[in-house]
């Protein structure tokens, strides 16, 4: 079902009060009469889309990882390396606003959630990687895996983002090759 261009226009607005609000204060601190003053909107239109600054940033959450999965599932055959270079690249985004997001202000834990779901698409490699091994020792590397890449990408992202996304990424399936090489022996 296809939103009424007026409604994306709303939400737009409050997005983008919520963004300018978390640049400055942390997301306990946002409230929803500021949201809807900066957004030039009633507080009544705000509840129609939103319980409280809490479900908007859920909700903002929500559709980055959305985009993250159709951008996965569109990348079907793309080799790790240059899909985990894109992903990145597309972390640096200014219109993804991902530092606002994972920042001190919002969700330090969201790269974690990141690179779980890109982890999630290697889960299959991995398994096969580790055929000797059991279903649950397959199971703790792949978290060992991801949680490493998860704090690996948060550090990337409290840093600025500063190094390029082809660095990162040759760096992260360095560390998970060689681990996944030492392990399966």
């Amino acid at each position: 079902m296809k939103t009424d261009a007026r409604v994306r226009y709303t939400k737009m607005r409050i997005r983008d009060a919520f963004f300018d609000c978390l640049e400055r204060k942390p997301l306990n601190r946002i409230t929803v009469k500021e949201l809807c003053e900066m957004a030039e909107i009633n507080r009544a239109t705000f509840y129609k889309h939103y319980m409280d600054p809490y479900d908007l940033m859920d909700q903002i959450k929500q559709d980055c990882m959305d985009h993250f999965k159709n951008f996965i599932r569109r990348s079907e055959g793309i080799p790790p390396t240059e899909l985990t270079t894109r992903l990145l690249a597309g972390m640096q985004d200014p219109g993804q606003r991902i530092l606002l997001l994972c920042g001190s202000n919002g969700d330090p834990t969201f790269p974690e959630r990141i690179a779980d779901l890109l982890y999630q698409q290697y889960l299959p490699a991995i398994k096969a990687a580790l055929p000797g091994r059991p279903e649950n020792q397959q199971i703790a590397a792949y978290f060992f895996l991801s949680g490493g890449s998860g704090k690996l990408l948060t550090e990337w992202i409290r840093s600025g983002m500063q190094s390029a996304p082809e660095e990162v990424s040759r760096q992260l399936l360095e560390m998970c090759d060689a681990f996944m090489r030492a392990y399966a022996k």
